[in-house]
């Protein structure tokens, strides 16, 4: 029996080149079409709603010591005195926060 002919494919290094640069290049714009998508059309996908104010927000923090810190936060409408140190978090004071 004979061979079966077949055409080899002539692929030239600067064809397969501009071929990979070319599929990169739609990966990298899907890539950021989704991280646009995320971010503008689905925000409570990252895990905040458009205009929603953060539950806690960090007011003061003040070194004491090398390891450890005094921290001011507010949560959730009260005012929080924590210690930080190698050991975590120590409640230390509580407070209302008024609102204006």
């Amino acid at each position: 029996m004979a061979a079966i002919p077949y055409k080899q494919a002539s692929v030239s290094d600067a064809d397969l080149l501009s071929r990979m640069l070319g599929a990169f290049l739609i990966i990298a714009l899907i890539a950021l079409a989704a991280a646009w998508a995320l971010r503008h059309r689905w925000p409570a996908a990252l895990g905040a709603a458009k205009g929603q104010k953060a539950v806690l927000r960090v007011l003061q923090r003040t070194r004491v010591s090398a390891t450890n810190s005094l921290v001011v936060v507010v949560y959730r409408g009260e005012e929080l005195l924590l210690a930080e140190g190698p050991q975590g978090l120590q409640l230390l004071e509580r407070q209302s926060v008024e609102h204006s």
